[in-house]
């Protein structure tokens, strides 16, 4: 350790002097790790997408992998994460961030972050170095069941558990079951000028559906099939353009369009990508988690907001063709339209380099047929 000021993309192992980006504040980061044993990874690293992947035999052959964060330690916002055996993957979306409803005396630089939750919590650094046991009283306010078809197991509807309505179709227009995409090297996709993504994917013009590489697209089961998001993917990027629709007075729909990852950077893993949702940066990422539906904390993936706030979470359903996600919060169906649309591209992008490199993309799952849901079910017990 060093109290030597670094950048927080410089963070890694070890706790490092930096300044936040949000509250200004200067200090040691916070870090927190979570360790698992090789029995307990082979048992659970399929139960967050079962049906989807197949299991990372590297995990099997470690005595323990670990999964590390870096924390600011006066406003508890994320600032990197380190996954096993890998470089670090920034968090913080500067552009993001805005200004502070209520400052106090001397501290008018402070910003928080936006979330589907609302403000930050008051700091608590036992609550964010104990996420397993964090949730523990909190309930689902929906739980979908979302149906996977096809050969590749991909997303293709999801369903309200309580009331068994249909309430999502999800379609992939112009991409058959998974097929690796082919798409015009002029496709736009969002970038900042002159940094070192722009040859690979071109600045966002108005985008047109119609004309679009192929995408996957999530609409309301409502009478009318009214579309509330999609995300575009691509063949030679994991990053993805999540595209929400506006109407206006005159009936005209436009497209409010949202590159994931952190701006100007190639995103270097699908699992642990930062997405920006119409209410403020989510994650994808795999914890040892237990809500109060849970009888102990158990490794599934998790949508969580800037601050680790939990806001979704998916589980195994008793059968190959669906998992479970549950959301924790009152939100819009355009959110959740988003937050289906964010699940299913990483569900490509996962699967399209892992079949492409071999490589585990984060969510401790490689490459392999996506029908191993009942391998992941015994080993897990469940």
């Amino acid at each position: 350790m060093s109290s030597q000021v670094i950048p927080i993309s410089h963070l890694n192992l070890e706790p490092e002097t930096v300044k936040c980006p949000a509250c200004q504040h200067v200090g040691k980061s916070i870090r927190v790790m979570e360790t698992t044993s090789n029995g307990q990874a082979t048992a659970s690293c399929l139960i967050g997408i079962l049906a989807c992947l197949a299991c990372n035999c590297g995990y099997m052959t470690a005595p323990t992998y670990y999964f590390l964060s870096h924390y600011c330690s006066r406003c508890g916002i994320r600032f990197v994460i380190v996954p096993w055996y890998d470089k670090p993957i920034l968090h913080l979306e500067r552009s993001l961030l805005v200004d502070a409803e209520s400052a106090e005396k001397g501290d008018s630089g402070r910003k928080i972050m936006p979330s589907p939750l609302g403000s930050p919590p008051s700091f608590n650094e036992e609550a964010l170095r104990n996420f397993g046991t964090r949730f523990i009283s909190s309930s689902p306010s929906l739980t979908l069941e979302i149906l996977l078809q096809g050969d590749r197991k991909f997303p293709s509807q999801a369903t309200d558990v309580a009331s068994l309505k249909k309430l999502y179709d999800i379609t992939w227009p112009g991409l058959a079951a998974g097929d690796p995409i082919e798409y015009t090297p002029g496709e736009p996709m969002t970038v900042t000028p002159a940094k070192p993504d722009s040859k690979q994917i071109k600045s966002m013009a108005s985008w047109d559906p119609s004309k679009s590489t192929p995408h996957i697209r999530v609409s309301t089961v409502d009478g009318v099939n009214r579309e509330v998001a999609t995300a575009q993917v691509f063949a030679t990027s994991r990053d993805y353009i999540l595209h929400t629709p506006t109407m206006n007075r005159g009936g005209i729909i436009s497209y409010v369009s949202r590159r994931s990852g952190i701006k100007g950077q190639m995103s270097s893993k699908s699992g642990y990508m930062v997405w920006s949702s119409c209410a403020g940066p989510l994650a994808w990422i795999v914890r040892s988690v237990q809500d109060k539906e849970m009888q102990k904390p158990s490794r599934r993936i998790v949508l969580i907001d800037a601050y680790d706030r939990l806001v979704g979470m998916i589980s195994s359903t008793d059968n190959e063709e669906s998992v479970r996600l549950k959301i924790y919060g009152d939100f819009s169906s355009e959110l959740v339209g988003e937050i289906l649309a964010s699940f299913s591209a990483v569900s490509y992008t996962i699967w399209n380099y892992s079949r492409l490199e071999g490589t585990d993309e984060g969510w401790g799952v490689a490459a392999g047929a996506m029908s191993v849901a009942g391998l992941g079910l015994t080993l897990a017990g469940i």
